[in-house]
């Protein structure tokens, strides 16, 4: 059963994936061991930048995907616009390696076009996840999805590919668009397998009105195993019966007013 069929009521999560069109440098190179050395380009150096080609991105528990790219009407401007108004809309926002990548892209195309920010929303990256919580042999998403033995990537990213849909080929916007939108279903499944791994995950309580429910799918089926404490306090410890996340009560089972001295 997904988050989605335990919550008929909740926050927007917004799942989304970029591809980028890559940039041309012109490089004065001496000899081949210098590429190693290169770490750093200067902006004069840029006969292209990297641009952002497109995006497919798809509300939690809805089957429509979403896609804008360069080749659509309004072009550049129209996809940022557009990107924008999904997080503006958004209460959590779901990537692989978005905080790292897609989400600064979009700041930085935001920016660009005199943008400003869209309206606070909490973001949730599994990538972060998978590196901090377990120890795969690689922390592609290619290789999580084989792990956990769900839907993969289309193929593999090709900038040949990209450099074609932006030149205006269409069997080559056709792949692109097919590979892009594969790659949010793929995170969105990720994303149901590794929830209860996920404990900074905001609170789904917050937006559903359940005083008492999982904190990450918000389930109210719950029951009590035991305690979990800090420091000082002891609270009861709650196991989601739908995801198997782990939740504890707010209120306290018992504390003390002493502790070692450091």
């Amino acid at each position: 059963m997904s988050l989605a069929d335990r919550t008929p009521r909740g926050p927007r999560i917004l799942t989304i994936d970029l591809e980028r069109l890559p940039g041309e440098v012109e490089l004065d190179v001496w000899e081949p061991r210098d590429f190693k050395r290169l770490n750093y380009v200067h902006p004069d150096r840029w006969k292209k930048l990297p641009q952002t080609l497109c995006w497919s991105a798809q509300w939690y528990g809805e089957d429509r995907m979403m896609f804008s790219a360069l080749w659509h009407k309004g072009g550049y401007e129209a996809m940022i616009w557009r990107a924008w108004h999904l997080f503006n809309l958004a209460d959590i926002v779901v990537t692989y390696n978005g905080r790292r990548a897609d989400e600064k892209w979009l700041r930085s195309d935001w920016v660009s076009l005199g943008i400003g920010p869209p309206s606070p929303y909490k973001s949730v990256d599994l990538f972060l996840v998978a590196r901090r919580e377990f120890s795969f042999e690689s922390k592609s998403l290619r290789h999580l999805c084989d792990r956990l033995g769900i839907e993969n990537k289309d193929g593999h990213y090709s900038a040949q590919e990209a450099k074609a849909a932006a030149a205006g080929n269409r069997p080559a916007q056709s792949r692109m668009r097919a590979y892009n939108g594969q790659d949010v279903r793929v995170t969105e499944q990720a994303y149901d397998r590794l929830g209860p791994w996920i404990k900074d995950h905001p609170n789904v309580g917050v937006y559903n009105g359940k005083e008492r429910c999982c904190f990450r799918c918000g389930s109210e089926d719950l029951k009590q195993d035991g305690f979990t404490g800090t420091a000082l306090t002891l609270y009861a410890l709650l196991q989601c019966a739908d995801c198997g996340a782990w939740t504890r009560l707010n209120h306290r089972k018992h504390g003390v007013t002493t502790r070692a001295a450091r």
